[in-house]
Formats: structure tokens, sequence, C-alpha cells
């Protein structure tokens, strides 16, 4: 649990208008909740109708109706990842000094090293000595599923005998699905669909693969993987490099290039010493940077900065961006 702040007791209202449940929303959430653990008062402002309404009046948080001057020029700019903040600098000219790029922390008391569960392969009819290839991320285009389902088939083209999980939901479950029976993959893909408590399915997989092809800052996804030392493969896409350093902390390839990212697949699947590595240090590098003590730290630093550059000109408005 965080310890609680010294800082002075902030009031802050987080705004959010999505109506679904992925990283952008996921994130605002655990930052409210490590916030306030640590002795802050936090509100929302959000739509009645979305899955972040529903979880933080759940969890006892003020919720306010949602309204459209929030989002008008904030006193600064958090963003997950370094990718994201060039790209305000660069695309909407904002400064520098406006914007702080802080990534999501991982709760290290969830997402921790834990064996396969024998029980929920069986429930899913993967057999226990299988190699799990898998991917936790929600069913949007631009995760990449379609890339990584192509590149997987070369790998069962091949007479290489693995599966491939993926869990998570979204509008593009059905081209998924299509997709899968295309390229004849059903006997070995198992799409697992939305779970709350991710981590018992990141320990069924033997690597976690990210495909994604854009919008990306520093996927959540990745991070809980490397915290619980499973070895990750990502793409050479906005924050990810950040994390997934190749060769050291995770292995990278070209988005939308199934033919490069299978060759990276085989790499993983026919080297466990390579396994163990990348997962050991990629463990290691979230438990220094990326735990949510260190975030809701890092966070709590933004607002004392702004403090002090806008002591005595009224209240202080931040604008997070995935």
């Amino acid at each position: 649990m965080p310890r609680k702040s010294t800082h002075k007791p902030l009031a802050i209202l987080h705004t959010e208008a999505s109506l679904g449940w992925g990283g952008q929303e996921q994130r605002v959430f655990v930052e409210a909740q490590a916030l306030r653990q640590r002795g802050h008062r936090l509100a929302f402002a959000c739509d009645h109708r979305g899955e972040l309404h529903r979880r933080a009046h759940s969890q006892g948080f003020k919720i306010n109706w949602q309204t459209r001057w929030l989002y008008q020029n904030p006193a600064a700019i958090i963003t997950t990842g370094e990718a994201t903040k060039q790209l305000l600098m660069q695309r909407l000219g904002v400064p520098a000094r406006q914007i702080f790029s802080i990534p999501t922390g991982v709760d290290l008391t969830e997402f921790i090293p834990q064996e396969k569960n024998r029980e929920l392969l069986d429930r899913i009819k993967i057999p226990p000595e299988a190699f799990v290839f898998g991917s936790v991320a929600v069913l949007r285009s631009w995760k990449g599923h379609l890339y990584l389902l192509e590149a997987f088939q070369k790998l069962i083209a091949e007479g290489v005998r693995a599966y491939l999980l993926l869990v998570g939901e979204g509008p593009y479950r059905v081209v998924i699905q299509e997709k899968i029976t295309q390229l004849g993959l059903k006997p070995w893909v198992h799409l697992a669909g939305f779970r709350d408590q991710v981590a018992p399915w990141f320990a069924l997989m033997d690597v976690v693969v990210l495909a994604s092809y854009a919008n990306e800052g520093v996927p959540q996804s990745l991070l809980q993987a490397m915290a619980m030392a499973r070895p990750v493969i990502g793409t050479t896409v906005g924050g990810i490099p950040e994390v997934v350093i190749s060769g050291e902390t995770g292995l990278l390839a070209p988005p939308r290039d199934p033919s490069s990212l299978a060759q990276v697949l085989t790499r993983l699947m026919t080297d466990p010493d390579l396994r163990r590595d990348l997962g050991r240090r990629g463990r290691e590098l979230v438990v220094e940077r990326f735990s949510l003590e260190q975030m809701a730290a890092e966070i709590e630093a933004v607002y004392e900065v702004l403090q002090r550059r806008r002591a005595g000109e009224g209240r202080t408005k931040i604008s997070v961006q995935p």
C-alpha cells in the first residue's frame, strides 16, 4: 500500500469522457486510488454511462457532472510516455515545461511471478505442458491482433505446436474471430474475453506479445507482464521502446510486419535461457521505476511544481493523455 504523503493534502478532480474500459480509463482509476491512499481528496467528472463511473462509484469516490470547460487550457498535461510528450510538442506546439511524462504504475502486490494455474488451463482446454503465447489488450484495430495472428499462423504452418491466448474484449472481436477462421487457427487460439483480474492469465503465458501499430504510450499490459517476470515482445511504436529495451528487457519487432514478428516469436520459443533473462531484467526495471508508489510520488511532484508556478492565480487544471 502506498505510504501516506508528506505533502499537503490536495483536492484533485479527474475528468474522463470515454465510456470504455481500456488502458486510458484504467490509468485514471489506478492513479486516483493511489493518490487517495496517500491522503489526497479525489473526485471524478465522467459520463454516467461509462465503466469508469460505475467503478468510481463502487469505490466511494465523489462523482460530479461532466463539464466541457474543464478540458480547456490545462496548466499541465501528464502523458504516459515520452513519445506522447514529444508528439504533443511537435504537432500541437505545447511547451515542454507544460508536459510531464509519468507512466502508469504497477501494483507490485498483485503482479508478482507465479506458476501457471492448471485448473485454469484445463478450463480453456490448453494442455498444461503446452507453450503459450499471449496478449492482454482491448480488441481494437491498432492493437495489431490481426498481424499477431498472421505471425502465429506462420509458426503453425511450420509445424510448431503452440497456443495463442488473447485476453480482452472490444469492438474488433468479430473481425478477429473471422481472421482466426480464415487462417485455420481455431484449434490453437483462445479468446478469453474481458478479465477483471489479469495476473492469473499472464501467468499462463510463456511469452507476452503486444503487436500495436499506433496510439500507444507506455502500455500497462507490458509493464504488468514484466512485473510478473514474463518475457515480452513489443513493437517499435509510441512509448513501447521506452520500457522494452530490445535484448535487455524484451524484444521488439516492426509494426504491421508478421514475418518479422514470427521470427521474434520463434526466437523466444526456442531459447528458454533468453526468456528467463528477459523476464528477470524486465521485473527489475518495473520494480525500480514503475511501481504505483513511484507513479504517485511523481504526480505529487507535478502538483507541487504547479502550485509554485501558479501561486495566487487560482485553481490548477491538469489533463492526462495516454
